[in-house]
């Protein structure tokens, strides 16, 4: 899913953001292309299911993967309704559909694995969390407008889109691979305590700077023709971020051990070694993701690209 949702076409939707003007023809547009896009990813995930499932040697997989891909369609709605509250700086609204979704996602994880549903648990909460932020976005973007599939004139929008694909593509492709590979040659126990050291380690990079990077983006994309203020900006933003996850990192690192046991309890002890070496990672991580936004609001995405 992760390998698939970075062509779900956010990168087409941020070029309503970075774009100083927007008609209503070109959301229209925009909005036309991610439907298609959304749909034939939702068809390909279909296809790929019994695949995936082989390789992974867990025929449970294809049932989770068939279900899965309704997310997909929920997807345009989110991606455009997004962009055009970000554009408005409208965070108040999104942060809103956000908190409500998750109550929504978290409710039914908790009656699903109440009711014993096991590993379903974690498809169905997801697919209700997305539909649940689709008709919140729908609501609060006012989404009252029919998708134009006459692509005429739509050339800048995808060569913006392109190039953000493409650097997606790539750094999922950095961010997924361990799992990809491990998830074939080792037992479920050995790649749970590796995932979970990954998920802790990764709960500020992942939770604390992408919704940082939202609102960067459009604040950058409203001064983009200032070099001084963005310049200014973009260095204040860097210096805050790492003043604060350094000290957590670092401080992780070194004290592993007890935390992992203080936070997961003594059966976890595993992922202290785990823990203790990719929280050195953190704070370059941090630094690297901190950098895109800055250098798509100046419309120079294939920077962020070949990078």
């Amino acid at each position: 899913m992760v390998f698939l949702t970075f062509m779900s076409g956010y990168g087409f939707a941020s070029f309503l953001v970075q774009s100083e003007t927007v008609d209503k023809l070109r959301v229209r547009q925009t909005f036309g292309l991610l439907i298609l896009l959304n749909v034939g990813i939702a068809l390909l995930q279909l296809l790929l299911a019994t695949i995936v499932a082989d390789y992974y040697r867990q025929p449970i997989i294809e049932d989770m993967l068939h279900l899965q891909a309704i997310i997909f369609l929920a997807l345009p709605f989110i991606i455009l309704g997004e962009a055009l509250l970000a554009r408005e700086l409208e965070f108040r609204k999104t942060a809103i559909v956000n908190l409500l979704s998750a109550m929504v996602s978290a409710s039914v994880a908790l009656y699903c694995a109440l009711q014993g549903y096991g590993v379903w648990t974690l498809v169905l909460a997801p697919v209700s969390g997305f539909w649940a932020r689709a008709i919140g976005i729908f609501f609060f973007a006012r989404l009252y407008l029919w998708p134009s599939f006459n692509f005429k004139g739509i050339k800048e929008n995808l060569t913006f889109g392109l190039a953000l694909l493409g650097s997606h593509m790539f750094g999922t492709i950095q961010s997924q691979s361990d799992i990809f590979i491990a998830g074939r040659t080792l037992e479920p126990h050995d790649l749970g305590i590796y995932a979970e050291a990954m998920f802790f380690t990764t709960i500020l990079t992942a939770k604390f700077i992408p919704p940082l990077n939202e609102v960067a983006f459009p604040a950058y994309a409203k001064i983009q023709s200032d070099p001084a203020s963005m310049r200014y900006a973009f260095l204040k933003a860097v210096r805050l971020i790492m003043l604060i996850s350094c000290p957590i990192y670092l401080g992780m690192s070194v004290t592993a051990a007890p935390l992992v046991q203080t936070v997961f309890g003594p059966e976890w002890s595993e992922m202290a070694p785990f823990v203790g070496l990719l929280a050195l990672a953190m704070p370059f991580m941090n630094l690297q993701i901190i950098f895109a936004p800055a250098i798509n609001a100046l419309g120079r995405p294939q920077t962020t690209l070949r990078i």
